[in-house]
């Protein structure tokens, strides 16, 4: 990256207007003269990354979670939407009273 106060001059580039600009802003350029100034957007840190990517993961996480938790409770885990037909009847032994 250059130095601050350094110019450097450059003769042919490309580059893409955004479409709300229309072609008039071309021909409002050409034949004058124009400062372009690019400023780089530096490294990207891992503390910038982390922070991108934890919404991301925090959500994947609650959704696995609750994906897990209706799994369990379809099988007829505890609280399961198929347990509330279950029969809590025993078979009844005379040899064995309790």
């Amino acid at each position: 990256m250059p130095a601050e106060g350094k110019v450097t001059t450059v003769r042919n580039f490309r580059t893409f207007l955004p479409s709300f600009q229309g072609e008039d802003l071309l021909a409002k350029l050409e034949g004058k003269k124009w400062l372009l100034r690019c400023i780089g957007g530096g490294e990207v840190s891992f503390l910038a990354v982390l922070i991108g990517l934890l919404p991301w993961v925090l959500i994947i996480g609650f959704w696995i979670f609750m994906t897990r938790r209706t799994q369990q409770q379809m099988q007829g885990g505890p609280g399961g939407v198929f347990s509330f037909g279950a029969s809590k009847a025993r078979l009844f032994d005379v040899k064995k009273p309790g």
